[in-house]
């Protein structure tokens, strides 16, 4: 935990989130590279339902539905953020770019 009410606290925390944050984007460019990280992903993004239609769902499934929906959308952003043209190869390797 971090005192909120300390600006050094508060200054090496943010610092810490954003070399988490670049970490992050390195090792999902990394992945993207390779074409089996960018057919991982396309079928991770694929089962959270970015790729496609939204069927026509009752009220429960529906939420379940928009619950996997946003992790993908989540994933795409950050593939977005982090790889954009590694995002557009992997979409025009499926057909879809």
């Amino acid at each position: 935990t971090h005192d909120l009410n300390d600006p050094q606290a508060q200054a090496e925390r943010q610092k810490a989130l954003e070399l988490r944050a670049v970490k992050q984007d390195r090792m999902l460019r990394e992945l993207m590279a390779n074409p089996t990280g960018r057919a991982y992903f396309y079928d991770v993004l694929a089962t959270c339902h970015l790729i496609g239609m939204p069927p026509d769902l009752e009220t429960a499934s529906m939420a379940f539905w928009l619950g996997e929906h946003n992790i993908g959308k989540r994933i795409w952003s950050d593939l977005e953020r982090s790889a954009p043209e590694l995002l557009m190869q992997m979409l025009k390797e499926r057909g879809n770019g």
